[in-house]
């Protein structure tokens, strides 16, 4: 039965009931005076642009890589060899972990282990990264992602921090909640632009450089972590105002993580979650701030998530060092430099290989 309102006629100006039909036939006769108005050309231009950008979104580039140098990347450290393990993710994966070292802490061929992982690569692009690269790598290969509180804050929306391939990722809404309009905008034609961009690599000229290390990369050098009081607070107060004032860790982005971890899971990968180390005197430093708070509810929230999809969280608390000197081995509060990237690789490469020699994870192939 159709629902009725009272309404005034615009001819008599009596009420009289007006049905749910009758309010459709109302708009559609508002679209169509829209139509008669308007430029044909530009809204037919309108309607291609958006069965266009259905076409490509939905059945051509379901998992658009926006990021040309992680599409090298990948290309160049499978040329010759199906690797076993994946390394992936953000800077905390990109420059803690070596390959070479990881593999021979876990008893594994050297060439069985690449790093994938580049500076701020949300869990989005590292899932597009497999999906679009899924047949050059081992069946069933183990993916090491690094995880961390930096790339789930809905609030962090520096550019650097915030990648079109997660807007692209997040509900329509979500996105243009997130980020000024003109951005929100470049980032729904994500598709688009990574089309293109494939056609400039095909037809362009091509890059030609080597991945050394088998993607390991070596921005820390092996210098220590040496500051004065002064500079170390104000370092604290920086990072507390930059990343987690008013911090939101349960919003679009970490629903976006969850989405990315289960589907990287459905394809048979096996998923091992890899949240890094940070330096003992700044989890101290922070402990009763915002930061801290934020920290501990990351910790909690990590934690569950592996438990509830089954897979395996290598995390590290401050003692991990043992008696060793933090300042030694830190770059700065959340990076380890290149002697404290060997001893981090060698002790997960330990972890992989517990793990493998209890049933926990499969060999890969």
């Amino acid at each position: 039965m159709s629902t009725s309102h009272l309404s005034t006629s615009s001819f008599d100006g009596v009420l009289r009931p007006t049905s749910s039909v009758d309010r459709r036939s109302s708009r559609l006769h508002t679209l169509a005076r829209v139509w008669d108005a308007a430029p044909h050309g530009a809204l037919w231009a309108l309607v291609w642009i958006a069965l266009a950008h259905g076409l490509v979104s939905r059945w051509l580039l379901t998992n658009p890589l926006p990021h040309a140098f992680l599409r090298y990347k990948v290309l160049k450290l499978t040329e010759d060899v199906r690797p076993e393990i994946l390394i992936a993710g953000d800077s905390r994966a990109e420059r803690q972990l070596i390959p070479e070292r990881l593999a021979a802490a876990g008893n594994l061929a050297p060439q069985a282990v690449v790093n994938i992982a580049q500076s701020a690569c949300e869990s989005c692009n590292a899932r597009a990264a497999y999906m679009t690269f899924a047949d050059r790598f081992a069946k069933r290969p183990i993916v090491l992602l690094s995880v961390s509180v930096f790339s789930v804050n809905d609030r962090a929306s520096h550019p650097g921090y915030l990648s079109d391939g997660m807007l692209w990722s997040v509900g329509l809404a979500d996105r243009f909640r997130m980020v000024p309009i003109s951005r929100a905008l470049r980032a729904t034609f994500l598709p688009e632009r990574t089309g293109w961009a494939r056609l400039a690599e095909r037809w362009g000229k091509p890059w030609t450089f080597s991945i050394p290390n088998q993607g390991f990369v070596d921005q820390a050098g092996s210098a220590p972590l040496a500051l004065p009081p002064e500079e170390f607070r104000r370092l604290i107060t920086e990072v507390d105002r930059h990343w987690f004032n008013e911090a939101r860790i349960d919003g679009a982005r970490w629903q976006q993580l969850e989405a990315d971890l289960t589907a990287l899971i459905e394809t048979g990968a096996q998923l091992v979650l890899f949240d890094g180390p940070d330096h003992p005197d700044y989890v101290r430093a922070v402990a009763c701030t915002p930061a801290g708070r934020v920290l501990d509810q990351f910790d909690a929230r990590i934690r569950a998530l592996a438990d509830r999809l089954g897979v395996p969280l290598l995390q590290y608390a401050p003692d991990w060092l043992g008696d060793r000197d933090p300042d030694a081995l830190f770059k700065d509060f959340m990076h380890v430099n290149v002697p404290g990237a060997e001893l981090l690789s060698e002790r997960v490469g330990q972890d992989l290989r517990r793990l493998l020699e209890t049933g926990r994870l499969q060999p890969p192939g």
